[in-house]
């Protein structure tokens, strides 16, 4: 068996969010690892034929309880959770419908479905992957830009801590991960990197047992953050 093989067996991957972007792109780095992995859509179609797909809308409490319900779940052991947007011009309108939109996708839906699937799968549980940001950090906020995102992440940090805290107690892993600034929709055509070397980072990440039962706030290379 290979050492690619061996680093497969006995895990089950969900990817959350994997429509478009690092969740597509890390769907198909685990299915062409040969992984087991199960992802979802907004509506449940399939992007990329590698595969099941589920429907979830990670801001809707129906949504997530059919979800977490579906047999298609167990076994999981390892999840993603990947959930963010960025409106224009929040920052200057602070439409109280937008802010809320803002720190329900980024930090509150998140840690709810997090704590959800925790309950839900129990002790099969290794890794669970929040997809935060950089930007999350107050001490690295030198800027000062785009405050309601960074309010957000920092939110989910403090909200993945929490859950850790809570759910976890030293017996699965817990990661906010920032994938890096990422050439994506939301990333932009500038960013630094591209999807799959982010993704190939964040597998990595998944994958590494030095972190095994703790909790970590880092970026998709394994460095620590500061909060």
């Amino acid at each position: 068996m290979s050492g690619q093989a061996v680093a497969a067996a006995g895990k089950k991957f969900l990817v959350v969010g994997a429509s478009r972007g690092i969740g597509l792109g890390l769907v198909k780095v685990l299915a062409a690892q040969g992984r087991q992995v199960v992802a979802t859509s907004r509506d449940g179609s399939a992007h990329a034929p590698l595969s099941p797909w589920l429907g979830l809308d990670i801001t809707d409490s129906a949504s997530r309880e059919r979800f977490v319900s579906d047999p298609l779940l167990d076994g999981t052991t390892h999840i993603v959770i990947s959930a963010g947007i960025m409106p224009k011009d929040v920052d200057n309108t602070l439409d109280p419908a937008v802010v809320a939109a803002v720190f329900d996708t980024n930090s509150v839906a998140p840690a709810v479905l997090a704590d959800m699937l925790a309950r839900r799968l129990g002790p099969s549980l290794g890794h669970i992957m929040l997809l935060g940001s950089r930007m999350g950090s107050v001490r690295l906020n030198a800027q000062g830009d785009e405050w309601i995102y960074r309010a957000s992440k920092a939110a989910l940090n403090s909200a993945a801590k929490s859950f850790y805290g809570r759910r976890s107690r030293g017996t699965f892993a817990v990661t906010v991960a920032h994938p890096g600034w990422v050439r994506t929709e939301m990333g932009g055509t500038d960013a630094d990197i591209d999807v799959a070397t982010s993704v190939l980072g964040l597998v990595a990440l998944l994958d590494d047992g030095s972190g095994a039962s703790a909790f970590r706030y880092c970026d998709y290379k394994g460095e620590s953050l500061p909060y």
